[in-house]
């Protein structure tokens, strides 16, 4: 599978077909991990043994704690944990019996791997599982499920296809709860959204249940926020990012004055701490963002903003400058500190020479010049995509196909791995065990 191609599927519906975007290999090997592009060394022979696949709908990257030893991510693959059937109930059959029902793993480098999306009673869920946003300090998991088993209290979710919900995990006492549960009316239209606040006292997503609220109606759905604390929804606009006109409204609950206002940025803060609207007058478009995002640091300064498909620009928004900007560049990421940033680089170099391959990046900002590192290159591994960043920075998750390119065996077969930037040295996460690369 080209990296393409996966580029395609994370920018899609996930409702038009399975696109498998992450596979975890059973076995690790070691090899060293350049620091620079020029330095890198081929990968050592690997086993091409069969294994099983993963994805998440969503294409949100993998967590990492500050510390680098905890990493979440979501997988199709059986093997990572005990009495894993991998078969699941899933809306309109396209996990039904194939052994691919995805769940959401949590990996500690003390305790090992671990599955989050159990349900309530710790048992397998026999919904899939997605897309997982992580608290600041990685004890809170939220993550969407689909299914008959998200049915709660208030009978509205009595059939798989109409079932979806979000689930909270708390690592600390390993208790899983559902937060929220919703109606989703048929496959069309589906959207992915969903993100946490650094304290984990509110969940805000996207649904196209015109009811949540009870006494309201809104008719295509929208954003969104529940409140931990409360149980309670409230509703906030009509889609995650939108067109800004003369007909524009502010989010509701987001409508104080901006807290930044200058010729090309505005960004308003919600009653909901964390919880931000970022709208570029010169694009003319308003964002929703939360802190999971990584897209903006935490004092709402410094904002990723894509420009279009191929240009990302690291923005101090106060100031109306760019600190950064790349062209060629795609799925990037901010620390909380808005030191750091990395990014897909889709003009890296190839194995073979020819054309260019995609690679991973990292920029240290604050240094003089602004500080680029090569992750991980094209050169060395194939189908890189999905980093994500530590708050501080100083580590990397990303996912990679390490089996030497010249083995040409199809499929990518996807890993997650951990870079560290003190030591310039990646960790393939798999089965329970970490090794060097």
């Amino acid at each position: 599978m080209s990296s393409e191609f996966c580029n395609h599927c994370r920018t899609t519906s996930w409702s038009r077909g399975i696109c498998v975007i992450l596979a975890i290999m059973p076995w690790a090997a070691a090899c060293s991990l350049p620091s620079r592009e020029a330095d890198s060394p081929a990968l050592n022979d690997r086993s091409t043994a069969a294994n099983a696949t993963s994805h998440d709908p969503g294409g949100r990257p993998p967590w990492v704690s500050v510390d680098g030893n905890r990493v979440v991510f979501t997988s199709q693959a059986s093997n990572l944990v005990k009495d894993d059937t991998n078969i699941c109930d899933s809306p309109w059959g396209m996990y039904d019996g194939i052994g691919q029902c995805p769940d959401i793993f949590m990996f500690d480098q003390k305790k090992g791997m671990r599955r989050v999306s159990v349900d309530t009673d710790g048992s397998e869920r026999t919904g899939p599982s997605y897309m997982p946003a992580v608290s600041a300090d990685g004890l809170s998991i939220i993550h969407m499920v689909l299914g008959v088993d998200v049915a709660g209290t208030d009978g509205r979710c009595k059939i798989a296809e109409s079932c979806a919900g979000i689930v909270i995990s708390d690592q600390g006492s390993s208790v899983a709860r559902v937060l929220v549960e919703f109606f989703e009316p048929g496959e069309g239209g589906w959207e992915q959204y969903l993100g946490i606040d650094n304290a984990a006292t509110w969940v805000v997503f996207l649904s196209i249940d015109p009811a949540i609220v009870r006494g309201e109606e809104h008719h295509d759905g929208g954003v969104y926020v529940y409140d931990i604390d409360t149980n309670e929804v409230a509703f906030l606009t009509e889609s995650v990012v939108q067109a800004v006109d003369d007909s524009y409204e502010l989010p509701i609950g987001c409508d104080d004055p901006a807290v930044i206002n200058n010729d090309e940025w505005e960004v308003h803060r919600c009653k909901w701490d964390g919880l931000l609207v970022v709208v570029n007058k010169r694009q003319k478009v308003a964002r929703i963002v939360s802190p999971s995002d990584d897209i903006v640091s935490d004092d709402g300064d410094i904002v990723v903003w894509n420009e279009d498909d191929d240009i990302i620009r690291i923005v101090d928004m106060k100031a109306s400058r760019d600190i950064l900007r790349r062209e060629s560049a795609a799925e990037a990421r901010l620390s909380s500190d808005g030191k750091t940033v990395v990014f897909i680089n889709k003009d890296g170099s190839c194995a073979d020479g020819s054309g260019a391959c995609s690679d991973v990046r990292l920029v240290r900002m604050e240094a003089q010049p602004a500080a680029e590192v090569v992750v991980m290159s094209g050169a060395t591994m194939s189908s890189l995509m999905s980093p994500g960043i530590s708050s501080d920075g100083h580590y990397v998750a990303f996912l990679g196909d390490t089996r030497p390119a010249r083995q040409n065996l199809g499929d990518a077969m996807l890993e997650v791995l951990v870079w560290s930037l003190e030591k310039q040295i990646a960790h393939v996460v798999s089965a329970g065990t970490i090794t060097d690369r």
